[in-house]
């Protein structure tokens, strides 16, 4: 470790090398507001659950996400948006309460 100038302080160096990753919170959500509510409850009351509920989670919530996907809309995405597309929501959360 090298000395700052004169002074009896460290200089710490290092490189960080990190590949962006997708947010969750980067994505659009569902829009609920202009969900088809009727007909989800339709499809859930036809929907055999006893099969559906079979087996492994992963596949359990795949089902359910599919019967979603079918009446949500999903929202576009806003073209006026405070926060650039790159920073995350926890990022956010951690800026505000920094700044307070």
């Amino acid at each position: 470790m090298e000395n700052l100038g004169n002074s009896d302080h460290n200089i710490l160096e290092w490189e960080v090398h990190l590949t962006p990753v997708s947010s969750l919170f980067n994505c659009p959500g569902l829009n609920y507001a202009q969900a088809d509510f009727p007909a989800i409850r339709q499809a859930l009351s036809r929907t055999d659950w006893s099969r559906v509920l079979h087996g492994e989670a992963k596949d359990k919530w795949r089902a359910f996400q599919s019967l979603e996907t079918q009446f949500v809309p999903k929202k576009k995405p806003s073209k006026h948006t405070k926060n650039a597309k790159w920073i995350s929501y926890k990022a956010v959360t951690f800026i505000a309460r920094k700044r307070f």
